[in-house]
């Protein structure tokens, strides 16, 4: 819970998660990663807050291009799509995020 609580307070923007927020060297700046929103969202789950879960997976699916697909990172403030475009992690954590949420309502069943 303090893990979460940390990323909420200094790597969560809007829907957007960030791996790290510090100069690394690398030209252009980072964006946050879907698969960082994703783990937040799976740990939202785990941590028994199944609708803050549903939000932000509701706010990373709204952010898929006109393909469908998710890129790597993403700016949070406008939207737009960095990095690898599609990229797999990103789909592979909202499965993720979708075989919790399925877990968490057949054992509130």
């Amino acid at each position: 819970m303090g893990t979460v609580a940390f990323v909420e307070r200094h790597l969560r923007e809007q829907s957007g998660v960030y791996r790290y927020r510090f100069d690394d060297g690398l030209p252009n700046d980072e964006g946050a990663m879907h698969i960082c929103a994703a783990w937040l969202a799976g740990a939202y789950i785990r941590m028994g807050s199944a609708e803050d879960a549903l939000q932000l997976l509701d706010s990373l699916l709204a952010l898929a291009g006109n393909t469908g697909l998710l890129s790597e990172q993403v700016n949070p403030t406008n939207g737009q799509g960095l990095g690898n475009h599609p990229q797999a992690y990103s789909h592979l954590g909202i499965l993720a995020v979708c075989r919790l949420l399925a877990q968490d309502t057949k054992a509130q069943s």
